[in-house]
């Protein structure tokens, strides 16, 4: 639920593409499925990783926050800030050690299980947070910033079993996607 919808709307078009009758349904990601669309760090050990795209993480602030405008941010600015923290996200994992590495700590003010809300409560003013530009690349509502520092990102792409006998469709789906990313 958490994934660009204007670059899943491009594969979905790629798919529809190379095979225009293919009956295609998207379900939730724990359903059982011919493939899953999911994030490299997601892969189950019984599974190829076909990448498709990345996202670059960004630090989104609500419309007229005091960030609003710069060209980028020192992760040192940000300890004065209410920050909201999505437990389950790499990023946030990555950019919290991070400042705990400088002796840096971010003001925590909420939580939130899905990139989604963590969005929701930036949109409300609550504090800011990193989130990935695929998924705020439409939202008016919010300034995207980069910040110095290490590269965070992460990686979409198809996960299909490898020791089992593909699905006809899939089968001649998976040349077509390989090494052309979708956009």
């Amino acid at each position: 639920p958490d994934l660009s919808r204007r670059r899943l709307a491009g594969l979905l078009r790629r798919v529809q593409g190379v095979l225009p009758e293919l009956d295609l349904t998207l379900s939730d990601y724990g359903t059982p499925a011919d493939c899953r669309l999911t994030l490299d760090a997601l892969r189950r050990e019984d599974e190829i990783f076909l990448p498709l795209w990345e996202e670059e993480y960004v630090l989104c602030v609500p419309r007229g926050h005091p960030f609003t405008g710069r060209a980028r941010i020192e992760l040192a600015e940000l300890q004065h800030y209410d920050f909201i923290e999505c437990p389950p996200c790499e990023a946030h994992q990555q950019t919290i050690g991070l400042l705990a590495c400088d002796r840096l700590t971010l003001n925590l003010v909420a939580k939130a299980e899905s990139k989604g809300l963590v969005m929701a409560l930036v949109l409300a003013g609550v504090g800011i947070s990193f989130l990935p530009d695929g998924l705020v690349e439409d939202e008016a509502g919010l300034c995207t910033l980069p910040v110095s520092g290490p590269r965070m990102f992460r990686r979409i792409g198809l996960c299909y079993p490898a020791h089992q006998t593909l699905n006809p469709a899939l089968r001649a789906l998976i040349p077509e996607l390989a090494g052309q990313g979708a956009s």
